[in-house]
């Protein structure tokens, strides 16, 4: 009788466990769910802010009817089974539309991002480093401001977001992206003028020297007379030069 009464009382125990596990598998699945739909949210509103700060009309290629069904279907298996919804398929294929809507909507802003800067790409190739001569001040600046729109090329505007407002809008979430990226090129194009005009008043041949010692091969010190050395420093900008071994 008593192994018998053991018995029982095991049994009662694991029973007992096995709905405790079953509970903290449903609240794991519930977390779970929560956090995805959250994440599609923000990533929805993310869009919105976007399309406001570039001035567009495109929008994501999202299914709406697919994520309305998806709603209504786990809407009307929690309205039937409860919280044990969370462990069924209408809750899984929630999950699957939540995911797929987030890379819908990134790799979209990817795309309208990648085509807003795009119109900026000569500035950038004008301003490579190594490329250009004349003014220090003016040099670095346009390399700056070149590495700047770069590095603003390189973000998602959705998933980074907040750095792209630090960089580009020095906080200011109400600025238009659009607006502050055509600044941004303004003061490179207008430093590549002022660059230009300084080169173009240079001697043809410290313009040849300044060129060949931005190319790969760079500038021979046998083609470095006493007279030309003259010329880089008459025109200011013998600084700029420095000797390497190949």
């Amino acid at each position: 009788m008593k192994l018998y009464d053991h018995s029982v009382e095991l049994d009662l125990k694991l029973k007992a466990m096995q709905f405790e596990d079953s509970k903290i598998e449903l609240v794991a699945k519930a977390d779970n769910f929560v956090d995805i739909l959250n994440e599609a949210s923000a990533c929805l509103a993310s869009v919105v802010r976007l399309k406001a700060r570039i001035s567009t009309t495109s929008s994501p290629p999202v299914d709406g009817k697919s994520v309305s069904a998806a709603i209504r279907a786990f809407r009307a298996g929690l309205s039937t089974h409860g919280q044990k919804a969370f462990q069924q398929q209408p809750a899984a294929k929630l999950i699957e539309v939540a995911k797929d809507l987030r890379v819908r909507c990134n790799r979209w802003a990817a795309t309208q991002w990648k085509s807003l800067i795009e119109e900026y790409v000569p500035l950038l190739d004008a301003a490579q480093s190594g490329q250009l001569s004349g003014s220090s001040v003016h040099r670095r600046r346009a390399e700056r401001l070149a590495t700047r729109i770069v590095m603003l090329q390189r973000q998602n505007p959705i998933t980074d977001e907040n750095k792209v407002v630090a960089e580009l809008c020095g906080g200011d979430v109400d600025a238009s992206w659009a607006d502050e990226l055509r600044a941004l090129a303004d003061q490179l194009r207008h430093e590549l003028i002022l660059l230009k005009k300084e080169h173009d008043a240079l001697t043809p041949e410290v313009q040849t020297a300044l060129r060949s010692a931005s190319s790969e091969e760079g500038l021979s010190l046998e083609d470095l007379t006493a007279d030309l050395l003259g010329m880089l420093h008459a025109a200011g900008v013998a600084g700029d030069l420095v000797v390497r071994r190949r």
